[in-house]
């Protein structure tokens, strides 16, 4: 069986009314749950994004997460299913990022890519 790769795409907004701020909510992001993903033997890349909307509580997903995954089963395994959802650095009682944000998490299997040779390359990640 042939591996396919994939990307694992998750984007999340704090619930209103919000319990927490978006400072602190991205420095569990960056500090506690991206560290957490990258432990893991199938991903090793993330990257995140805030939306470009202003005001940011217009859009309807404020946040995106994107991680590379080389084999896309990966995100079937038990390995996978143990990354925390909860931390100290969150709010109480559950510490849970479940209750203080909404996650709308995707998984996409890559079909196809084209490298344009007359396009300029630069570092995405």
């Amino acid at each position: 069986m042939s591996t396919s790769s994939g990307l694992l795409y998750a984007a999340s907004r704090i619930n209103p009314p919000s319990k927490i701020s978006a400072d602190v909510f991205n420095a569990w992001y960056d500090g506690v749950h991206v560290p957490d993903v990258l432990k893991t033997s199938g991903i090793n890349t993330a990257v995140r994004y805030e939306t470009a909307v202003v005001p940011q509580d217009s859009s309807p997903w404020a946040f995106l997460a994107l991680y590379p995954v080389p084999d896309i089963e990966f995100l079937n395994t038990e390995e996978f299913a143990s990354i925390p959802a909860t931390s100290d650095a969150l709010p109480g009682p559950t510490h849970s990022c479940m209750d203080i944000a909404q996650f709308d998490i995707r998984r996409y299997r890559e079909v196809g890519k084209r490298h344009d040779l007359d396009m300029p390359t630069g570092e995405y990640m």
